[in-house]
């Protein structure tokens, strides 16, 4: 705690008088430099209300109770660093509106509420470098937060159910969100310019959501991570960049997580363990690369890829899981197209790759166990596609079909043991359809009671 200057105790004492008492209302004023204000305030239905003009400016409230509100406001005139604020309100439905509208540099802000029911509302405006950091300890809490500028630091802590966290940061910077309990909700966007930026979320909990979206200019790097831990949370991410990573994990049963990448060059990656989780990832630029994995039953992947030069890597253990990859490349004659490599251990998964257009695809699936299916299908290639499919163990079903007009295509299949299908169709499009290349198709399968088909027209 700061020391206070003669005016500002004096103003303390004199609101003091009334603090014990319930329904009181304390209004601070200062205009000038190197002021402090503090206002201490105990019982139900106060309000306060501190107003600062100046630079060098530090800011106090403390209330103690219930149904109180607080608002606190800064004004800096010149380009002078440190303005700081800090409130602190312990009980219920408490409110706080703050608003540091500077044109320095280096202001901060802190804040602390316990309680439920409890409202924080911050603008941090005009100021770069700013530091937020906020903490709500209760049940159906709101923080409502937005930095503008550049180089802005942020941090927001929930404890407890029913939480919601809404944050808004141009400029870029660091942002954390942690949030702790059930049914809790971060909404973070985050908008930056050459400096880069990046997003941290963890939840710990049930039914927790994230929505996070992040943006940035020309060359501007930008990364998101996110931890979620528990059962039927839900995450939705986006990124729009030149250059971006994200990477997730989630442990639990039933989550559900959707990421969109529209980027230059990036990655897309995280985990899931547990069962019932689905992942639904989209990138759409050049060279993006996605690697996921899931480890429990009945899960679905699900990725979609358009552009040059892709890279997809999914891997899957458990039973009845599901993967589908859809790569649709520009067609380019001097760029490398995608490749797709699946891998699945278990019974009854199943993995579908299409892959289409351009010059190059390559295409790979493996599974061990029993009863999986897999399947390949490559089109409009006008290139050179490779397939293969390799399968371990009883009663799989394997099928590659590759439809180009010109160019190279090869088709593997292996498989072992007994009881297994397998088929290979290769050719034009159309009945027909008069094709230009080479076409090579091998099936290999050990055991018995195993079935082969090749069809190449």
């Amino acid at each position: 705690m700061f020391t206070l200057k003669p005016l500002a105790m004096a103003l303390l004492i004199l609101s003091g008088s009334y603090a014990l008492a319930a329904n009181n209302t304390a209004i601070q004023t200062q205009d000038g430099n190197y002021n402090d204000a503090l206002l201490e305030q105990a019982g139900e239905g106060n309000n306060a209300a501190q107003i600062q003009r100046g630079d060098f400016s530090r800011s106090e409230v403390v209330q103690t109770g219930n149904g109180n509100s607080a608002q606190i406001e800064q004004e800096s005139q010149a380009s002078t660093p440190e303005n700081s604020l800090r409130l602190e309100q312990i009980g219920n439905q408490n409110t706080a509106l703050l608003n540091q509208q500077n044109l320095g540099y280096g202001h901060q802000a802190t804040v602390l509420q316990r309680g439920d029911g409890n409202d924080i509302t911050l603008y941090q405006q005009d100021g770069n470098g700013s530091v937020a950091s906020l903490y709500q300890e209760g049940n159906g809490n709101i923080h409502n937060i937005q930095q503008l500028r550049y180089g802005n630091e942020l941090s927001v802590t929930s404890v407890g159910n029913g939480n919601s966290a809404t944050t808004t940061q141009y400029g870029g910077g660091p942002a954390h969100a942690e949030q702790r309990g059930e049914g809790n909700s971060v909404e973070l966007t985050q908008s930056v310019g050459y400096a880069g930026g990046n997003i941290e979320v963890y939840q710990e909990g049930t039914n927790q959501a994230a929505t996070l979206y992040q943006t940035s200019s020309r060359y501007g790097q930008i990364d998101l991570i996110l931890n979620q831990v528990g059962d039927g949370n839900t995450a939705n991410l986006a990124q729009r960049s030149d250059m971006a990573t994200l990477e997730f994990v989630q442990d639990g049963t039933g989550n559900d997580l959707v990421a969109d990448q529209g980027i230059w060059r990036g990655s897309l990656g995280g985990a899931m363990v547990g069962n019932g989780n689905v992942i639904e990832a989209s990138q759409v630029g050049t060279y993006l690369n996605a690697w996921l994995e899931q480890n429990g039953d009945n899960n679905r992947i699900a990725v979609s890829q358009r552009g040059l030069g892709h890279t997809a890597s999914v891997r899957q253990t458990g039973t009845g899981n599901e993967t589908a990859i859809t790569q649709d490349d520009y067609v380019s004659d001097y760029e490398p197209n995608s490749s797709a490599y699946v891998l699945q251990e278990g019974e009854a998964n199943s993995a579908v790759l299409n892959q289409s257009f351009g010059p190059l695809a390559r295409g790979f699936i493996e599974q061990a166990g029993a009863a999986n299916q897999a399947t390949i299908d490559h089109s409009n290639i006008e290139g050179w596609t490779t397939a293969g499919i390799q399968q371990t163990g009883d009663n799989h079903k394997a099928s590659i079909t590759q439809h180009d007009t010109v160019g190279f295509d090869e088709a593997t299949i292996t498989q072992q043991v007994a009881g297994n299908v397998a088929s290979i169709t290769q050719g034009g499009l159309l009945n027909g359809e008069v094709v230009v290349g080479e076409r090579v198709a091998t099936i290999s399968q050990t055991g018995m009671n195993n079935v082969a088909s090749v069809i190449q027209q």
